[in-house]
């Protein structure tokens, strides 16, 4: 499973909002901020995505993979999972 994380943080950096060009967010009528989920949330994101997956791991594996997507959204974990 390390090998696996470590290949995700290679490739795979999350869209930011600072990173959004300001003429594209011009064209929308609001911004709404939604707050990055917290280690507990990601995880339960994970488990949700990866359910119907054979995979052996432990609370502590996931508990790492959460510490290493600090900074995914929910949305980027489901893509990750896919």
């Amino acid at each position: 499973m390390k090998h696996r994380i470590a290949e995700i943080d290679q490739w795979f950096t999350p869209p930011l909002y600072r990173d959004i060009d300001e003429a594209a967010l011009s064209r929308f009528n609001a911004r709404v901020l939604v707050p990055l989920p917290s280690k507990e949330a990601r995880i339960d994101i994970l488990r949700r995505a990866m359910k119907g997956v054979v995979i052996d791991m432990s609370d502590a594996d996931w508990l790492s993979v959460s510490e290493r997507a600090g900074k995914y959204s929910g949305r980027d974990l489901m893509s990750v999972c896919r």
